[in-house]
């Protein structure tokens, strides 16, 4: 690349008007230079070399202001080698240095033979300073990436370069027999290369510590944390849309999600604050600091200006432009020169006006500010582009003239500001995901203190029975939770208290109303059979001859009411204690066809049934099932034929099905139905529609149906009929 540029511009160099005029001594030797270095080289070769121009007569005499004699270059151009272009060769000394020169020879508008000697050196990869970011071009890139590196070159097992103190000037490595071999020493990572002119060539770096990785970590778990927030606030506005949310995500968070969220809220917050705060304090301490070293170093700049002027007796063009560069290398600083009239003279960061970034004219108000209002120093707020930086104008004087005007950008300032503070919230950051991860850990088990017995304390209240003994909660403190478990405890012992009396309340309700329920149903009977027995009583008084028949009579009567007292004490019994059941495995096919054999000879309604061919094999006591399917066919019957209305047309169905794992057994009656009103209390004891009877049957019914793992009910309509139903778990073999 270097001799292909060097092709293309040597032949234009030579041909250009303006250089063509080195003779005329009204052409500076740095006006021809600088069109030299601006107009051909910059652009091509800057990036790559550093280059030294010089300019000597046709009998290798320098122009005037030339310090290098051409004999200098002379010595290198006897032991280079000539390039491709007869102008152009190339020097290398075997140890590592080398470089090009050329030697142009050029025709002044004098018809005079000069020489333009360019020495070019190649660059090494280190930091650029000095030069803001803004203004690097894409090229130097990759020179940043190499920052984190260093590196040794070694011939002979001696040191011929380097660019850092950390290598010793002989080889301590055992030089590897394959190349490119990576070896870790002391904490470093270190490449060997080796080349076909036997050097080793050694790339160091340093390895990546603990912090560096935790580093990663942090910067991982913020990014993995922010893209859940994101996707949580999307989901949770898509869920307003019609789409519906995309991510199943817990509406209803409990206490411990509250707990928890609420702690990490904080955290978060308290990060933000502390970022905010800090970046506005750096930003405000690092301006008090800029302003105060830009004063200082730009007063210490302008008297070694003036001093230097103040001792010179040269023009100052030729005296000063040879020290700006050494003005900035002492203070570390940018300097720009100006004329009187406020034009650009020289620069130590050519760059920023080469490229045009910046105007070559100083600024017109500071110019005003220090030439006509006497002012000694302005600070001025510049920018170029989106980066804005400090700037200070003074007065250079002579002999108490204002003769030159310096300018002293501070371009890197904001810019070191921006990687303090980033490197400082990146080790905050650490420390707050660290937090993060601590408080997180803490509230969990935090949170479960205080919640376990709380889950603890609703599992065992949904368990809480009447009637029933609770076990009460323990807890080992007098804090929140251990009063909120004490009183639970109280309430569970006045429950228990309440439920004792509610359970003694409701028995003597019950027998009351059971013993006013017998005293009824037996009251019933007694006063026919007292009747009987007076008329008895009279009519042997009357007529003893006829006292046979009658007597006849009034027995029957009587013993007919006693078996009525017999049943009504039996059905009151069997109620007060159901007997055992005898469960056995039964066919209820048989069972139903068998009871409405029973009732198939009924004179006043129709009986019909349907059985399914299917086995239905239950396992209950055949006794009670029987007893159940009499008691609801007769009220069936009875709900039709004790219609006042009724003449004929009774019907009742009767129907057993199987349905998965279940078998139905339906008694479907056109009687009257059951009234609104009266339909909750079927079920309940004592509860008869029927002018006769004890009220029992169908709450005996519930019993033994439930006692056989089946359940009972009904359906009904107010003059169209009742269906009940019962339902028995099917036994599988």
């Amino acid at each position: 690349d270097m001799e292909a540029n060097f092709d293309n511009v040597a032949a234009i160099i030579t041909q250009d008007h303006f250089i063509k005029r080195i003779s005329n001594p009204f052409f500076s030797r740095k006006k021809i230079i600088e069109q030299i270095e601006e107009a051909y080289l910059e652009e091509k070769f800057s990036n790559k070399y550093d280059y030294e121009i010089h300019l000597y007569t046709s009998d290798s005499v320098g122009t005037k202001g030339e310090i290098i004699p051409f004999d200098y270059y002379a010595e290198f151009l006897k032991e280079s080698i000539r390039t491709n272009n007869e102008n152009l060769y190339y020097w290398n000394n075997g140890i590592g240095e080398q470089r090009y020169i050329a030697n142009l020879p050029i025709i002044a508008d004098n018809r005079k033979y000069y020489k333009i000697v360019i020495d070019f050196t190649p660059k090494t990869v280190e930091r650029l300073s000095g030069l803001p970011e803004l203004l690097l071009d894409k090229s130097f890139d990759l020179q940043k990436k190499f920052d984190e590196y260093d590196y040794a070159i070694y011939r002979n097992n001696k040191k011929i370069k380097d660019n850092s103190s950390i290598y010793t000037s002989k080889l301590n490595f055992e030089i590897p027999t394959i190349n490119n071999t990576t070896i870790n020493k002391e904490n470093r990572n270190y490449l060997i290369h080796l080349t076909s002119d036997d050097r080793v060539i050694v790339i160091g770096k340093d390895n990546q510590d603990i912090g560096s990785l935790f580093s990663l970590f942090s910067y991982l778990f913020c990014l993995f944390m922010g893209v859940t927030s994101i996707l949580l606030t999307v989901n949770r506005l898509s869920e307003r849309t019609k789409f519906g949310g995309f991510l199943q995500v817990k509406t209803a968070p409990s206490l411990r999600d509250k707990i928890q969220n609420n702690v990490v809220a904080i955290v978060v917050l308290a990060f933000i604050g502390i970022g905010v705060t800090t970046v506005i304090y750096f930003q405000s301490e690092s301006q008090e600091y800029r302003a105060g070293r830009l004063g200082r170093k730009s007063k210490a700049v302008l008297k070694m200006a003036e001093h230097e002027m103040e001792t010179s007796l040269e023009n100052l063009d030729s005296f000063y432009l040879p020290n700006i560069f050494a003005l900035s290398d002492i203070h570390s600083l940018d300097v720009n020169l100006y004329d009187y009239d406020g034009e650009m003279i020289e620069s130590s960061q050519k760059a920023v006006f080469s490229k045009n970034l910046l105007s070559r004219r100083m600024d017109p108000i500071a110019r005003h500010q220090i030439y006509d209002l006497n002012q000694n120093i302005i600070f001025r707020d510049e920018r170029i582009g989106n980066l804005h930086y400090n700037a200070a104008y003074l007065p250079v004087k002579r002999l108490g003239e204002v003769v030159a005007f310096l300018g002293l950008p501070y371009y890197t300032a904001k810019e070191n500001t921006r990687k303090d503070i980033g490197a400082f919230m990146g080790r905050l950051m650490n420390v707050y995901v660290l937090i993060f991860i601590f408080a997180g850990i803490v509230t969990y088990i935090l949170t479960g203190q205080i919640t376990n017995p709380l889950d603890k304390l609703s599992k065992q209240m949904q368990n809480v029975k009447l009637g029933k003994k609770n076990d009460p909660l323990e807890w080992g403190t007098k804090d929140e939770i251990g009063i909120l478990i004490e009183e639970y405890n109280s309430m569970l012992e006045e429950l228990e208290r309440s439920a004792n009396l509610l359970a003694k309340s409701e028995r003597e309700g019950a027998w009351r109303e059971m013993a006013k329920q017998v005293a009824h149903e037996i009251k019933n009977p007694l006063t026919p059979m007292k009747l009987q027995i007076q008329f008895l009583q009279r009519a042997y008084k009357s007529r003893p001859e006829d006292i046979g028949p009658l007597l006849k009579r009034t027995a029957y009567t009587m013993i007919e009411q006693i078996d009525g007292l017999t049943r009504i004490a039996s059905d009151f019994s069997n109620f007060a204690k159901m007997p055992t059941a005898n469960n056995e495995h039964l066919i209820l096919n048989n069972i139903v066809r068998s009871v409405y054999q029973l009732f198939s000879n009924e004179a006043d309604v129709e009986m019909v049934v349907n059985i399914t061919e299917e086995e239905c094999s239950v396992f209950a006591d055949k006794d009670q099932l029987i007893r159940v399917l009499n008691n609801i066919i007769k009220n069936a019957i009875q709900a039709i034929t004790l219609d006042v209305e009724y003449t004929s047309g009774g019907k009742v169905k009767i129907d057993l099905i199987r349905k998965d794992k279940l078998v139905i057994i339906t008694i479907k009656d056109n009687g009257t139905g059951i009234p609104e009103d009266k339909r909750e209390k079927v079920f309940v004891p004592n509860f008869t529609t029927k002018s006769s009877g004890t009220g029992l049957g169908l709450a005996m019914s519930k019993n033994i149906v439930e006692a056989a793992r089946g359940q009972i009910y009904f359906e009904t309509q107010t003059g169209i009929g009742t269906t009940f139903y019962v339902e028995l778990p099917i036994l599988v073999d």
